[in-house]
């Protein structure tokens, strides 16, 4: 099978986290933001982008409040938003052609797959963060980015973006566990 150019899946990710996360913030209100959650599903190539405002972390259950499928904004839920078209402006085509090529690799090609989409993942957030995108809003003092998995553990969840900050290196579920 021939995989994406992974260069490219990164831009689209970031384009999309760039395009979307303004208005999530706008969604939100004035207010702080305590996280900004992508969850990445490596299986189907699906991608998604949360935000927990600080105002509705006392409405989760504190054992939840790391699950980013709590959070209240998202562009996942709720695809008629503004921030989830926009996200998908970027993102629709890689989502369309990870679920089209869906059989059609080796376990070998598939946790190569998972691997660079995490990776891709990471490094999109981190460009945005460079740029200053993730300066232009107020964040609560326990902020947290969190790079998700779908079936990711929460120790995985929790440490895989600052592992990729400080080391280059992305850890999967099911391949390096």
């Amino acid at each position: 099978m021939v995989l994406p150019v992974w260069s490219e899946v990164c831009e689209s990710l970031t384009d999309a986290i760039r395009a979307a996360l303004p208005l999530q913030i706008r969604e939100a209100g004035v207010g702080r933001v305590s996280g900004i959650g992508l969850h990445i599903d490596t299986y189907y190539g699906c991608a998604g982008l949360y935000l927990l405002p600080e105002s509705a972390v006392h409405t989760i259950d504190p054992e939840w409040v790391d699950n980013i499928g709590d959070w209240p904004i998202s562009t996942d839920w709720d695809r008629t938003k503004d921030h989830a078209r926009a996200f998908a402006a970027h993102w629709g085509r890689w989502d369309n052609w990870f679920r089209d090529h869906l059989n059609y690799h080796t376990e070998a090609e598939g946790d190569e797959i998972g691997r660079e989409l995490l990776r891709g993942a990471c490094e999109a957030m981190r460009q945005n963060e460079a740029i200053g995108l993730l300066n232009s809003f107020p964040k609560a003092e326990d902020f947290k980015i969190i790079i998700a998995e779908h079936d990711d553990p929460r120790d995985m969840y929790l440490e895989r973006y600052d592992l990729f900050v400080r080391t280059g290196e992305i850890r999967c579920w099911g391949v390096d566990d």
